[in-house]
């Protein structure tokens, strides 16, 4: 009976060290993919952080587009105010003294119209 004991405590105890063994491979594992992958999160972090510079220089571009885009369209808009009222101005010289020789006055809109395709005004 005491060999009995015996031989069931040291199946108990081999059963404990391979069970002991078992979980520390599996701690072990866990361990190193735990620090695998707090590897990949701060890479992923790195990443994240110059996307995020990126996009704030990308954004200040755009800012900067749209200003000098706005500025181009209100140089545009002035110009276009300033042939108006010059031919206005052209218009009102030539309805006021009609005995005048219009003939030196540049026809404005044939010189905006765009040329035909044999390069011609229309």
């Amino acid at each position: 009976m005491i060999i009995q004991l015996r031989n069931r405590l040291k199946e108990t105890e081999h059963d404990q060290e391979s069970n002991l063994r078992e979980k520390n491979a599996a701690v072990e594992d866990l361990h190193r993919r735990l620090k695998q992958n707090v590897e990949c999160i701060q890479q992923l972090n790195h990443q994240l952080n110059n996307l995020n510079k990126e996009n704030i220089r990308q954004r200040s571009l755009v800012e900067q587009e749209i200003s000098s885009r706005k500025s181009l369209e209100l140089q545009l808009e002035a110009k276009e105010q300033t042939v108006m009222g010059l031919r206005a101005q052209i218009e009102a010289r030539s309805f006021t003294s009609p005995s005048r020789d219009s003939t030196h006055i540049p026809n404005f809109d044939r010189s905006l119209r765009p040329c035909s395709k044999n390069g011609y005004f229309a």
